[in-house]
């Protein structure tokens, strides 16, 4: 079955029912749907089978009380996905739950979030593969009540990445492994956090260069149990960082090398750190109006 430039114009349906509906190979190229209005729409058992849909195009679309029953995806894979240019304005999710997703070599560059909000959030046995962000730009992320598990990422790769007025609320993230991680010219400028927990963090090979937080604040960190191995700063500035209450259990660094790190204004208080061990390298740190207590 084919669809070939198809265009429906403030098309409406209400009510609409389809139970056991089979769709094989169905092909939509050219399609667009303009002011379209979904309704009460329920799908029972529905299947689709090679679909392929090539520049579609959908404007104001509204979709009310949306229901689907006994849908399954089994052994989904995406591969080699490419993003670009994507822009997302005032989306809302709520109580989002995704368990054993699986990323395989996804490119993201060009994409814009502005004013995204997520609560209620779990992300169960995350894996990226080869993930690449390039020229990134969040601005007024919330994020509250998140909860990671057993999230891995490997040979992770974020350039140009901006981040401003980001604010994030009781993360905990449990069993976070990253290897082989690359950060090249990341700028955060007042990103706040509050009440983050790590436990059994790992990192191998992070490589941090030309990283700036501006008006950064922590609040109430705890890390139990992270081991960082062979990291690597390098051009690294803070300015005018406020952390408060960070414990530190457990708290390991192999092999890291520092060079011509700069702090400005940075304050630190009530901060504990338990069996913490530093092996490596310190050169060139900078240090400016900083005050700890």
């Amino acid at each position: 079955m084919s669809k070939v430039g198809i265009t429906q114009v403030g098309f409406i349906q209400g009510g609409t029912f389809q139970g056991g509906i089979t769709q094989v190979g169905i092909t939509q190229v050219g399609f667009t749907q303009v002011g379209t209005t979904q309704v009460g729409i329920t799908q029972v058992g529905f299947t689709q089978v090679g679909t392929t849909q090539v520049g579609i195009t959908q404007v104001g679309t509204t979709q009310v009380g949306i229901t689907q029953v006994g849908i399954t995806q089994v052994g989904t894979t995406q591969v080699g996905t490419t993003q670009v240019g994507i822009t997302q304005v005032g989306t809302f999710q709520g109580g989002i739950t995704q368990v054993g997703i699986t990323q395989v070599g996804i490119t993201q560059f060009g994409t814009t979030q502005v004013g995204i909000t997520q609560f209620g959030t779990i992300q169960v046995d995350i894996t990226q593969f080869g993930t690449t962000q390039v020229g990134t730009t969040q601005v007024g992320i919330t994020q509250f009540g998140t909860t990671q598990v057993g999230i891995t990422q490997g040979g992770t790769f974020q350039g140009g990445t901006t981040q401003g007025g980001t604010t994030q609320f009781g993360i905990t993230q449990f069993g976070i492994t990253q290897v082989g991680t690359t950060q090249v010219g990341i700028t955060q400028v007042g990103i706040t956090q509050v009440g983050i927990t790590q436990f059994g963090t790992t990192q191998v090979g992070t490589t941090q260069v030309g990283i700036t937080q501006v008006g950064t604040t922590q609040f109430g960190t705890t890390q139990v149990g992270t081991t960082q191995v062979g990291t690597t700063q390098v051009g690294i500035t803070q300015v005018g960082t406020l952390q408060g209450g960070i414990t530190q259990v457990g708290f390991t660094q192999v092999g890291t090398t520092q060079v011509g790190i700069t702090h400005v204004g940075t304050t630190q208080f009530g901060t504990t750190q338990v069996v913490t061990t530093q092996v490596g390298i310190q050169g060139g740190i900078t240090q400016v109006g900083t005050f700890s207590f």
